[in-house]
């Protein structure tokens, strides 16, 4: 089959499953940048990572959307009679040839509020589970090689997934984090929360966010008038580094409130980044993922594909547009830039200007 017609199955395939009412929203933009894919059989085909974005238009603000990113796993069935590849929705797929199960994984599981292990997670990739010991470790083996979707879930708590690659001739590991839902670490109404985790490698991968300070006039242009919250600056009046990992997999949890006395962000623009501190590995290669909860819903961001150096590279993951209102806008930014740049933004569209008095080459120790 060739391209083009293969992308016309997967587009209805994937219109079915976004399901947005049209008078609400644009058409879905479909993105195969990130999309791997494997043969699970001699008749399935699983296409991983098809990233959809859906832009809702703010009736109140038309000229800034909200953009929602849902990444779909979809398994193809090869029809013999008609020769097409033919979504397998229904979840009827083929287990694989056995030959090719031979992945591990490690799954380390922690608290996104406070960075503790979080025990009786349980832990699912494909039809394989596992729980989550008292020191928040699952273990899964006989896993088909390849790029796969592990879910995580346990009660009081915000499920999450990701996708990982799979190689059966290395120990494979992930660091997943999971946000309260209720109890201790919830997040109200009004907060926003950044969760960063990570492979075993780099050792080390940092969380900075910049926002406008108590003196900021509101305006996204306002570069003079704002924080910086990092390792050695953890409070900043609005934001929290609520745990800093050093030592592989994270969390490392960002928590954004309203200020004293509003139930509101304060308006302005934040932007998020992460720093390569130390260790190994680079950014695009360290399985790092962000999750961004925002208004009841989850948004995660993976590291971009490209040959970027190891420590010091900063990515910039989004930008946060708050209005006068406290309505929130996400901008996905997904750059790389590095620390002799002293910036946290190698590009200038959309919001925002390459960030001021920020030297990533010369901050504090730890």
């Amino acid at each position: 089959m060739n391209n083009r017609l293969f992308s016309v199955y997967l587009f209805t395939a994937l219109l079915a499953l976004v399901m947005v009412p049209t008078a609400a929203v644009a058409q879905p933009n479909i993105s195969f940048a990130n999309a791997t894919g494997y043969g699970q059989s001699a008749s399935t085909v699983m296409i991983n990572n098809i990233q959809v974005d859906v832009v809702t238009t703010n009736p109140f603000d038309p000229t800034h959307p909200t953009i929602s990113t849902v990444r779909y796993n979809v398994p193809f069935v090869f029809d013999s009679t008609t020769l097409h590849l033919v979504p397998s929705l229904g979840g009827a797929v083929d287990s694989g040839n056995t030959a090719s199960q031979c992945a591990n994984l490690t799954v380390t599981v922690s608290n996104a509020a406070n960075g503790s292990p979080l025990s009786g997670a349980v832990i699912t990739v494909g039809s394989s589970s596992a729980t989550t010991n008292s020191s928040g470790v699952a273990t899964l083996s006989g896993l088909l090689s390849g790029s796969a979707l592990v879910s995580a879930t346990a009660a009081n708590y915000a499920a999450t997934s990701r996708t990982v690659d799979l190689i059966c001739t290395t120990s494979n590991s992930v660091g997943l984090s999971l946000s309260p839902s209720s109890g201790t670490g919830a997040l109200t109404a009004n907060q926003v929360r950044a969760v960063l985790t990570w492979g075993e490698n780099p050792r080390d991968l940092d969380s900075h966010l910049t926002g406008p300070s108590s003196a900021s006039s509101g305006s996204l242009t306002d570069t003079t008038n704002r924080f910086h919250m990092y390792y050695s600056a953890r409070t900043q009046d609005v934001a929290v580094l609520d745990v800093d990992d050093t030592s592989s997999f994270g969390p490392e949890t960002t928590t954004i409130s309203p200020p004293s006395g509003r139930t509101t962000l304060r308006a302005g623009l934040y932007r998020y980044s992460v720093h390569h501190y130390s260790g190994s590995a680079t950014i695009p290669t360290s399985g790092a993922s962000v999750t961004l909860y925002v208004g009841g819903r989850q948004q995660e961001f993976r590291p971009p594909a490209g040959s970027v150096g190891g420590s010091n590279t900063v990515w910039t993951v989004f930008e946060l547009a708050v209005d006068a209102a406290g309505g929130i806008t996400v901008y996905p930014v997904n750059t790389y830039s590095t620390a002799s740049a002293s910036a946290v933004r190698s590009t200038t569209t959309g919001y925002g200007d390459i960030e001021r008095g920020i030297d990533f080459a010369r901050l504090q120790p730890k």
